[in-house]
């Protein structure tokens, strides 16, 4: 596996986490319970950008 393989996987894993992240919150939402923190909610948006732009 090349570099460039490893960071298609890597951002395809990131965006099917965050998608999860983000529905999950939004039940949360829905439900009126206690919703995902904005803290990690930023982290995994924000994630795959900063490793991206290091190449």
């Amino acid at each position: 596996m090349n570099i460039h393989e490893f960071i298609v996987w890597y951002l395809a894993i990131i965006n099917v986490i965050a998608i999860a992240v983000y529905g999950w919150d939004k039940l949360c939402t829905i439900q009126h319970r206690w919703r995902v923190p904005e803290k990690t909610r930023r982290i995994i948006c924000y994630g795959p950008c900063i490793c991206c732009s290091c190449y």
